[in-house]
């Protein structure tokens, strides 16, 4: 007969959690959340102890013994031990999927979260300096050499080493500022992580990194960098994911303004990355709200001209132009569906003056001379680097935006064309000439005794053939009454500009 093996209490060993140390009664669990959130700190191994710690730091928060706000702040301060890139971000995203229905929501104001979030100068000057205060105190001990301080002390390192989360005095109820402070530590902890993989040998698997006169190597072990970090990013995205489904009662467009927002754009700046900085921005555009892109747009463009010159500005430009233009097509479809089902009804009175609140809002901000800035200072910043066919595409999104958003203003469609005019003839576009007026482009014309004309590529004419048939659906014979309509043809070839004319003649 097969005897029965001896029951082994998994936790025995373990300083206070023997079987002995504990009894209970049938139907009872033997130990506690907090009991086993202390144990598992007792594996040897560092990356499996942070795994387990987060897991279960995950049931603790559950089971509610100890408050959200204070296991966070132990988790993300204990997943810092690990600083490899790849096995960090692991790490971290996993902290992140665990914890992610269980962060703190409680309602906090903006200088709550500012407080927490940036954290007070005073607190950690103090801080620092009861830290020499104790380390002076220890120096004396051990000059004294007495053994009870050498005991406690040595205790107290114990202590520091597998800390315990208190609960003997009652923390505040943790709040969505927590919550964001948690969010914002972890996102800049992980794109660091994730910027650093381009200066690992590599991840796959080769330990030496190639001879620095193999420059095909190089650029092998380059791309293969590229690929991995291409792969890995979705990692880092999780955070703004994560921040843009707070409680939108006490996040509200303000605190994304002034606190969550320069954060990440910081953070952005610091990184000096093009694909940290290419992937960043366009995690901002698609995971916020339009309503919260509105009340910024002036912040989030302003770090546009800031970004290395590899950045596709084009593409982050256009493709905040698209999410305003959407949006501004959704109120406005909304607001002529409620004026022909309620012409004579007076029952959706609230609704009809939010859709028409939000197409003011958009006539308000004045997103078109935000973006003329924007990509003015763009300009600014590369100088003669951005080829023909960039400036041509910043200028014919901008053009469609405007007649989405603005239409009928025939100075907005006036200025894109003078923009491309004055580029295209050589002459400086990142500012206004002087005496030019408000709406023109500064009243610039094609002038070969004053400037050279830039050389258009193939693909350069298809696009300035494009950006000039785009107003003729709107506007139709009425273009040969903008001012720099006719000066742009020239720089078309014959069979373009015959193009051009079937279009106009047909429109």
């Amino acid at each position: 007969e097969l005897s029965t093996p001896p029951t082994v209490d998994p936790l025995a060993g373990i300083p206070g959690m023997s079987s002995g140390a504990h009894h209970h009664t049938p139907g009872e669990p033997r130990y506690t959340a907090m009991d086993l959130y202390n144990a598992v700190q007792y594996t040897p191994r560092a990356v499996p102890r942070l795994y387990l710690q987060i897991l279960m730091g995950s049931v603790l928060i559950k089971s509610g013994e100890s408050d959200a706000k204070v296991v966070l702040e132990d988790l993300i301060g204990a997943v810092k031990c690990v600083q490899c890139p790849i096995r960090g971000l692991f790490l971290r995203h996993y902290l992140l999927g665990c914890t992610r229905d269980k962060l703190p929501s409680g309602p906090a104001t903006l200088e709550q979260v500012r407080n927490v979030v940036e954290g007070t100068t005073a607190a950690a000057e103090d801080a620092d300096g009861d830290n020499k205060a104790k380390n002076g105190e220890a120096e004396g001990a051990k000059d004294e050499g007495a053994a009870a301080e050498g005991d406690k002390k040595k205790k107290e390192n114990n202590d520091a080493i597998f800390p315990d989360v208190p609960t003997s005095q009652p923390e505040a109820p943790g709040t969505v500022a927590d919550a964001v402070a948690f969010l914002l530590k972890n996102f800049t902890a992980m794109n660091k992580l994730w910027v650093r993989i381009q200066h690992m040998p590599s991840a796959s698997g080769v330990v030496s990194s190639p001879a620095p006169n193999n420059r095909q190597a190089q650029k092998e072990m380059r791309r293969r960098r590229e690929r991995e970090r291409n792969e890995l990013r979705l990692l880092v995205g999780t955070n703004l994911v994560r921040l843009s489904q707070l409680d939108d009662r006490y996040v509200t467009a303000e605190i994304y303004g002034e606190i969550i927002l320069p954060a990440v754009l910081e953070q952005l700046t610091a990184c000096r990355d093009p694909l940290a900085q290419a992937y960043i921005m366009d995690c901002i555009i698609q995971v916020f709200p339009d309503e919260f892109h509105l009340a910024t747009l002036e912040t989030f463009l302003g770090v546009c001209s800031k970004l290395r010159e590899k950045v596709n500005i084009r593409t982050i430009v256009g493709s905040m132009m698209d999410r305003l233009g959407n949006y501004f097509d959704d109120a406005k479809l909304i607001q002529d569906e409620e004026d022909n089902a309620t012409s004579g009804n007076e029952g959706d009175d609230g609704e009809e003056e939010k859709v028409a609140g939000t197409r003011t809002i958009l006539t308000e901000v004045d997103a078109f001379h935000m973006f003329d800035r924007c990509i003015q200072k763009v300009y600014t910043a590369r100088g003669t680097s951005m080829p023909p066919k960039e400036v041509i595409r910043l200028q014919t999104a901008l053009l469609n935006f405007s007649l989405k958003v603005y239409p009928g203003k025939m100075g907005q469609i006036s200025e894109c064309l003078g923009v491309c005019a004055r580029y295209l003839s050589g002459q400086d576009v990142g500012e206004k000439k002087d005496g030019g007026d408000a709406t023109g482009g500064g009243g610039v014309k094609f002038d070969a005794a004053v400037s050279s004309p830039r050389k258009l590529d193939d693909v350069a004419v298809e696009e300035l053939e494009k950006l000039l048939s785009i107003p003729l659906d709107s506007l139709a014979l009425r273009v040969l009454e903008l001012e720099h309509y006719s000066d742009l043809l020239t720089f078309l070839p014959w069979d373009n500009r015959r193009q051009v004319a079937v279009v106009m003649l047909n429109a």
